[in-house]
């Protein structure tokens, strides 16, 4: 017997479309690794402390009111939603100006959809955009990405999360652009960089790995006050240092590889910024684990702050009678920025292991989670199962 809707035209009568089975199907999406209740917790005991301590403790914040912010976001933008709501409530004097790069169209439309929702809050500043541009773009002089940098920096804040490891010639060819640009721009005011990278050997190509290699046995191996602070925090690298004249000894274990590689691209990014007569402080390192196969920590989350002093010098020539203002020689400020901040490395929390011991804390780094995703318009109705909660 025939159907009397016919043979031949299937659209007539389509069930999913009816009952709504296609669209709940959609909106139940899986989950990523940087949705786990982990990444709040480093959003909010990290990220945010350090925002907040730097608005609240550093005078020279007291008349900015918009705080300028570039990072890296995915198409939800959970950390501009964070920053901006928990600017609402502590510090509601201010704005954040969002600027961020996504490098896929598809992510960049939904962040640009995103983008018209956080709009409608009044502390989001009316300029800020999202751009389809790849960050390795900018390290071309000639691309437009570092134009637009040009154009819209100095920031406050970068947020540089590379969830696929900072270890590619490219991305550090890039990060030495926009730190150039922070460095001659950004004076007389503390700024942050959040880095968030991989750290095993997977995770970086082989012309990078003996480049660090190079650093390692040249310089940081002939540098007195980080080795010394290596003996005094690096408990568990302190043997290697001294002993070894490579990193590709097959001896050094990979959970005490992943370590050292972050302590040479810590110690570049150091030697990069004292090159432009800056301070740089580690004011917080974290650690957790990601990829399958690794049974140790081998993502790293830094955060840093960086200041750059104007400097008057005196007129070598004696017409200007001017004196210049005496600072505290920078080198003594390195020695205790240097060790500071292999002391923060070395002792690098770990997340994973905090939160497994402290249900409470999980449980509601969790719901905060949850909260940032639904109002980013997920369903969370299976993320505990996902997560394994």
């Amino acid at each position: 017997m025939n159907s009397i809707f016919g043979d031949g035209d299937p659209q007539l009568l389509n069930l999913q479309e009816i009952t709504g089975a296609q669209e709940q199907q959609e909106t139940i999406k899986k989950f990523s690794a940087w949705h786990k209740p982990r990444k709040q917790f480093v959003r909010d005991s990290q990220w945010w402390y350090h925002l907040n301590f730097l608005l609240q403790r550093y005078p020279e914040y007291e008349g900015i009111e918009t705080i300028k912010y570039f990072g890296l976001p995915g198409s939800d933008l959970l950390d501009v939603s964070y920053f901006s709501k928990k600017l609402s409530s502590d510090h509601a004097n201010k704005k954040i100006f969002i600027h961020g790069f996504i490098d896929t169209a598809k992510e960049h439309e939904a962040a640009n959809l995103r983008l018209s929702e956080l709009l409608d809050r009044p502390n989001v500043d009316a300029s800020s955009k999202v751009e389809h541009f790849n960050f390795q773009a900018i390290s071309s002089n000639q691309s437009l990405a570092l134009r637009r940098i040009k154009e819209l920096g100095a920031y406050h804040l970068i947020n540089l999360d590379f969830c696929d490891g900072v270890f590619k010639q490219d991305t550090i060819d890039s990060m030495m652009s926009i730190l150039s640009l922070q460095l001659n721009r950004m004076l007389d005011t503390p700024w942050l960089l959040f880095i968030t990278t991989r750290a095993d050997k997977s995770g970086i190509t082989q012309d990078l790995l003996n480049n660090l290699d190079r650093i390692f046995s040249e310089s940081l191996k002939g540098d007195d006050a980080f080795l010394k602070a290596i003996q005094e925090y690096g408990d568990r690298i302190r043997h290697i240092i001294p002993q070894k004249d490579t990193l590709q000894d097959e001896q050094i274990t990979p959970s005490e590889l992943s370590e050292i590689l972050q302590i040479c691209f810590i110690y570049w990014l150091i030697q990069t910024v004292y090159d432009y007569e800056a301070r740089m402080e580690v004011t917080s390192s974290m650690k957790y684990n990601v990829h399958e196969g690794n049974d140790f920590p081998d993502m790293y989350s830094h955060v840093i702050r960086i200041t750059k002093e104007s400097v008057q010098k005196d007129d070598a020539l004696g017409l200007a009678k001017l004196n210049a203002a005496k600072t505290k020689p920078l080198a003594e400020v390195q020695v205790r920025d240097k060790t500071n901040s292999v002391r923060k490395l070395c002792t690098a929390l770990d997340v994973d292991e905090l939160l497994q011991g402290n249900e409470k804390l999980r449980g509601n780094c969790a719901k905060e989670m949850k909260i940032l995703l639904e109002d980013a318009g997920w369903n969370t109705a299976t993320y505990d199962t996902q997560m394994g909660l």
